[in-house]
């Protein structure tokens, strides 16, 4: 089973709990030897390495079956609760010892590893997923819209884009008000405007990207608070010293990223949120896309897109906040530290809210 970390530098321990022995960067992908007591066993230089599994997310992957098999309610001698036939191509979400984990009529079951090949054709994303992109946005009951602005907003995109996000829900086990609610905080349930999607330039990251190697032509065309980075972003596209404040009118968030893609194209779209989740374009590997380009096409093109996004963002960390419903937590996570109790408290107000109505 491989796993990537997700952490910005993870420490590498001698033992559990031991002495730090190196670090591996976000990103970085590497095979488990051994899982216990949420640490993690690998192969690291010449020997072996320790790591919290707090900090990686498992690579699902998918397999074929070889023949007709039985799917148990765990590992050894568990109960038959049916089976799939030979050929059938199933998601693989842990593996233990011979075993692999995997979700059947939306519950934790178990197959034999033995009687399975690895399927190759893709690595497992939900939006590469051919069954739940015939799924439909719309839900076959739609919500009534209370006289309350946010009983309108969560019942408003729960009708928009329901069907698709309750079977989501389902496969990776969360609850379906938090799709909502952050959906509802990050964008108030809105992909696009017009023809475009909805973007947020954030200048303090095309400075760390870019601009910290190219100052003097950032400084002509950008500000930022460097106090709180955030805030304060100003654009100035002719270097006159004629400063413009562009977050909240989608018109100019495109203007300032378009006079940015030809400063660089590849970080200009990385320093962006994009769709109704907001997730940021350099986190476009965490979300299955080989490149950012991908991700800015493919967000760009459909709604759906930023529902599956927003889906394969979540990862171990942020699953284990929601069920704890701990959204201060989460918001620390899916958006920074700085503001994650003002996130915390809008997710949660919009979370009760569906819970009322739904």
């Amino acid at each position: 089973m491989k796993v990537e970390v997700i952490a910005s530098r993870l420490n590498v321990r001698n033992i559990p709990n031991g002495n730090r022995i190196g670090s591996l960067k976000k990103g970085h992908i590497f095979e488990i030897v051994e899982e216990k007591n949420s640490w993690i066993k690998f192969s690291f230089r010449s020997g072996f390495g320790y790591v919290s599994s707090d900090y990686v997310k498992k690579i699902s992957f998918k397999v074929k079956i070889k023949t007709k098999l039985n799917v148990r309610d765990k590992e050894i001698n568990g109960n038959i609760l049916g089976t799939y036939e030979k050929g059938d191509i199933v998601k693989v979400y842990d593996k233990i010892g011979d075993w692999y984990k995997v979700k059947y009529k939306n519950k934790n079951a178990f197959i034999h590893s033995g009687y399975t090949s690895i399927f190759k054709s893709d690595n497992g994303f939900l939006y590469q997923n051919e069954k739940l992109n015939t799924k439909n946005l719309i839900p076959s009951k739609l919500l009534k819209l209370p006289d309350s602005s946010k009983g309108k907003m969560v019942a408003g995109i729960y009708n928009k884009y329901g069907g698709l996000m309750e079977d989501l829900s389902k496969a990776i086990d969360v609850d379906l008000a938090t799709a909502i609610a952050v959906f509802s905080v990050e964008s108030g349930g809105l992909g696009f405007r017009g023809d475009k999607m909805i973007i947020r330039f954030e200048i303090h990251l095309f400075h760390r990207y870019w601009g910290v190697h190219n100052e003097k032509i950032f400084n002509k065309h950008f500000k930022f608070s460097h106090n709180k980075k955030w805030k304060e972003h100003k654009f100035c596209k002719n270097g006159d010293n004629v400063w413009t404040e562009y977050h909240r009118n989608q018109t100019k968030e495109w203007e300032v990223l378009e006079f940015a893609r030809k400063l660089d194209n590849e970080l200009a779209i990385k320093s962006i949120s994009m769709g109704a989740p907001q997730i940021m374009g350099s986190n476009y590997k965490m979300i299955g896309y080989e490149n950012v380009e991908k991700m800015f096409l493919n967000f760009n093109k459909n709604i759906k897109f930023h529902i599956f996004g927003f889906f394969d963002f979540l990862d171990k960390r942020m699953k284990k906040a929601l069920k704890a419903k701990d959204f201060s937590k989460f918001a620390s996570y899916y958006n920074g530290s700085g503001q994650a109790n003002f996130y915390g408290k809008k997710i949660k107000e919009y979370y009760d809210t569906f819970h009322e109505i739904s």
